[in-house]
């Protein structure tokens, strides 16, 4: 039987897509990208910057990243459930912190309901007069490295609701030792999606730290007539590609 005949009941029946690993288009799956076409073997060091109640910890797992993972929440309620999730993993560590561009504190309205918008810009916080309020705690990635004597993440990940720059502007120590080899974060494509930082601006910054685009990944199509399409991009550092 024709082998395209085949893929197309397999399709029908089951509701899978079948594809050669070899020809998987870019984008498609973000882990045999970076070990077969970037040739990068283990990732060894991650970091969640945003974990929420541990999406990203399951998805890591699930897809057989068994590296340290750090996962970073600062509010309350969100990281007693991240803790709980995570429990069990020798391999992961929990922070109860924000990171941001200077260490400090700040008062964030939450939204209690739906976590995952909880964010440090004071635009996109909840302006509900009644919303709850929270006053969290705020690092760097360097110096949290510097504490934890961290000299290298081969994987940073960062899911922040429109404050990804600030988070990369306090890692600019490591980023400038080359040593941070990925950045993969949430980014909005339109100047009407306020909520989510501009890939542009986001590109164009990273370029003159020596990382470029790679990829999307994970792209969602909420709202995408009005612009408010986002996605995760994945960013490479000059130092993995010129080995």
């Amino acid at each position: 039987m024709n082998q395209s005949i085949v893929k197309k009941i397999f399709t029908r029946l089951t509701g899978y897509w079948i594809h050669k690993q070899s020809t998987l288009p870019i984008g498609a799956d973000l882990f045999y990208d970076i070990r077969n076409r970037l040739k990068y073997e283990q990732l060894n060091v991650l970091f969640d910057v945003g974990a929420n109640i541990g999406q990203t910890f399951e998805w890591f797992r699930n897809r057989g990243q068994n590296g340290k993972l750090f996962c970073f929440e600062p509010v309350s309620s969100v990281f007693e459930t991240l803790k709980i999730k995570t429990q069990g993993d020798q391999n992961c560590i929990v922070e109860h912190i924000a990171f941001g561009d200077s260490p400090g504190k700040k008062t964030i309205r939450l939204f209690d309901d739906f976590s995952v918008l909880n964010s440090l810009r004071d635009d996109l916080m909840n302006k509900n007069q009644s919303a709850l309020q929270e006053e969290i705690e705020i690092s760097t990635v360097d110096l949290y490295c510097e504490e934890k004597k961290i000299k290298k993440i081969d994987f940073l990940k960062i899911d922040t609701e429109g404050y990804e720059l600030n988070v990369i502007k306090g890692a600019s120590a490591m980023i400038e030792k080359n040593a941070i080899s990925f950045i993969y974060c949430e980014v909005g494509f339109h100047k009407t999606n306020e909520r989510n930082t501009n890939f542009t601006v986001l590109a164009d910054f990273l370029a003159t730290k020596g990382f470029y685009f790679y990829s999307c990944y994970q792209t969602s199509d909420y709202d995408w007539q009005h612009g408010n399409v986002f996605a995760n991009a994945l960013f490479v550092h000059q130092s993995v590609y010129k080995k």
